[in-house]
């Protein structure tokens, strides 16, 4: 067991089983799959996550208008500029709503 603590003070004990269901994570690097769309992008992760695959459409549809990337979603990511795979990046690691979120660089352009 994790104790988390957050910024509205109710202590929460987590199994580490699930933790990856309350953080998330943006890397300095972008590890979206370049050969899929943005939307199979973040399908495939919102899977990884745990996410309840009849939420997923949902969860993607609120990502996408969220971070402004609904004109992306069938985009093949190696087709979009540097802003944009970074907007992808932190709509991954913004799936399931975490209450803890790691980012390492998050505006770092590459």
């Amino acid at each position: 067991m994790l104790l988390i603590l957050t910024w509205e003070d109710d202590e929460q004990e987590i199994d580490s089983d699930n933790l990856g269901r309350v953080i998330g994570f943006c890397a300095q690097e972008d590890h979206a799959l370049p050969y899929n769309t943005v939307y199979e992008n973040l399908n495939f992760f919102a899977t990884i996550r745990g996410i309840e695959k009849e939420k997923i459409p949902v969860e993607i549809e609120s990502i996408l208008i969220k971070l402004k990337l609904s004109s992306f979603r069938d985009d093949l990511v190696l087709t979009l500029n540097g802003g944009y795979k970074r907007k992808l990046s932190i709509a991954i690691a913004l799936l399931n709503n975490p209450k803890i979120l790691i980012m390492d660089e998050p505006t770092s352009g590459r």
